[in-house]
């Protein structure tokens, strides 16, 4: 197996980050520097905005590529310029905006370095922390507005987040109202209170595959790592999957293997165990 992987895609939350606060252990940090050693590609796969991820591995003396926005947009580096970015037409944009506002809904608008928060009760927002970690750090080119629309932002949207922060359970009715009019539309979720709209055919799975043949990698040599709805795409996609401990049913089922949760290091074991050939316990493989 370790002369087989040349490329290892990271989901971020649930998967990569430790929580509480929402970090990159110094251990899984190590391992990952290792693999890079071997000559492995690394890259984050998230729905995360570019600068908010790099931020991640700033902090622990990281660098790779980075498919932000479920694949809405990626770089080959931290805090790099973006080479490849798709955007939801004019006219969904607008159609879902104009949903979600007279749904009286709480939402944000993702582009490539903007950011659009729409509170729903202006009075008890929800946090900034929901929509990026780190949005406001010095040294961000992120542009955050909250409930300060503009029309310009709408003509280059790569993704829609809906929040159901009072766990009202309306985000599958929504769902099936979005799919009746643009039935194309990769729809998401990274936790059980959102949705994550994105234009068709984009998600991890398409981007990780561009990132793949860019760096002249088979999809068979990928190794994909993830937990939730918005990895299912990568996990597909790539030649070895392997889901968390912490994993959604659904994910568990579809992969290869299934390693320690993100709060015991999973993605650090997975690295070691099928990457650089050194077996680890709680590293097992699923049947399919």
């Amino acid at each position: 197996m370790q002369n087989q992987i040349q490329l290892i895609a990271m989901d971020m939350d649930g998967t990569l980050l430790a929580p509480n606060p929402a970090h990159i252990t110094e251990y899984t940090a190590q391992v990952l520097k290792q693999a890079q050693e071997r000559g492995i590609f690394l890259t984050l796969a998230t729905g995360r905005l570019i600068d908010d991820a790099s931020f991640f591995l700033k902090d622990a003396g990281l660098d790779m590529g980075i498919i932000g926005l479920n694949g809405g947009c990626q770089t080959d580096r931290a805090f790099g310029e973006v080479k490849a970015s798709f955007h939801l037409s004019l006219e969904v944009s607008q159609a879902l905006y104009s949903l979600f506002v007279d749904k009286n809904l709480t939402f944000g608008i993702f582009c490539d370095q903007e950011l659009y928060v729409h509170h729903a009760d202006t009075l008890h927002p929800v946090s900034d922390h929901v929509w990026g970690t780190y949005m406001t750090r010095s040294g961000s080119r992120v542009q955050f507005y909250r409930n300060i629309f503009h029309d310009s932002i709408l003509d280059h949207v790569s993704k829609f987040v809906v929040l159901d922060p009072c766990g009202e359970n309306f985000l599958p009715a929504l769902k099936n109202v979005i799919l009746q009019q643009f039935p194309d539309l990769s729809i998401s979720a990274s936790w059980v209170d959102n949705i994550e709209i994105n234009p068709p055919d984009v998600d991890k799975g398409k981007a990780l595959s561009l990132m793949a043949s860019h760096l002249g990698v088979p999809m068979s040599s990928v190794m994909a790592i993830g937990d939730n709805v918005n990895d299912e795409a990568m996990l597909r996609a790539a030649g070895v999957s392997v889901a968390m401990g912490n994993a959604t049913s659904p994910v568990l089922q579809m992969c290869d293997f299934r390693t320690l949760p993100h709060t015991q290091d999973g993605v650090a074991a997975a690295v070691m165990s099928l990457a650089l050939g050194i077996p680890q316990e709680g590293v097992i493989p699923l049947l399919r």
